[in-house]
């Protein structure tokens, strides 16, 4: 009988950029993790595996806050009228990692990463039609809960080393290769879905506003 597959994806907020993807298996082998660039390919990455896949880990909103829609993140100075009520900021999960000391970025209305929040509302959509279950992923926040408050910037190559040992020591075997952080991080919410799959994760957020999944207390070592 086949084992479960565990998909990841960080996508930038172009198909010019990188995007990271990568699947983990059962055995916490990583199968594959490379770069890809536009939607298309993102999405025959994972429907080659999508018999097998228990979930996709998207790094990047699945769905926006109360009272905002597509088209405020479609200009620099959107005029299209739509606001969230007073007194609300972001998305209810993304409050929530705040109360809990996890800073994240609020999908607000000016925010600097438009472009990144249009694309992986995209992505999410385009998954779901290819027939896969997707859940938001916050690799920041599974890092921060799994591996302490000491971080190393991930761009830098300390950065990326400290990661892939941090990896290593959950027990994830990783390719014999040079990981870019994009990949590094695509497999930290393909392993964040695999905690899900083996309760060991939990859901923050509500229905409306959608869930970002995040390691339990217990899953730390």
């Amino acid at each position: 009988m086949n084992s479960c597959l565990y998909g990841g994806v960080d996508p930038s907020g172009s198909a010019s950029r990188p995007t990271g993807v990568a699947i983990l298996d059962d055995r916490l082998q990583v199968v594959v993790a490379e770069s890809r660039f536009d939607d298309a390919e993102v999405i025959a990455f994972f429907a080659e595996h999508g018999d097998r896949l228990f979930a996709v880990g998207l790094d990047g909103p699945c769905a926006l806050p109360i009272g905002l829609q597509e088209c405020c993140f479609q200009n620099r100075e959107p005029t299209c009228g739509h606001e969230q009520p007073a007194g609300r900021k972001g998305r209810l999960c993304e409050r929530e990692l705040a109360r809990r000391g996890i800073g994240c970025f609020f999908t607000v209305k000016k925010s600097f990463a438009k472009s990144w929040v249009l694309r992986s509302i995209g992505l999410y959509r385009q998954l779901r039609e290819a027939g896969l279950m997707v859940h938001e992923v916050y690799p920041y926040a599974s890092k921060r809960l799994l591996f302490g408050r000491q971080m190393v910037a991930k761009q830098t190559r300390v950065g990326r080393a400290f990661l892939a040992s941090a990896l290593a020591e959950l027990g994830i075997v990783l390719p014999q290769k040079q990981l870019s952080h994009h990949e590094l991080d695509a497999i930290v919410g393909a392993y964040t879905v695999y905690l899900l799959a083996h309760g060991r994760a939990e859901r923050v957020g509500d229905e409306q506003e959608g869930y970002i999944v995040i390691p339990a207390g217990e899953a730390r070592p």
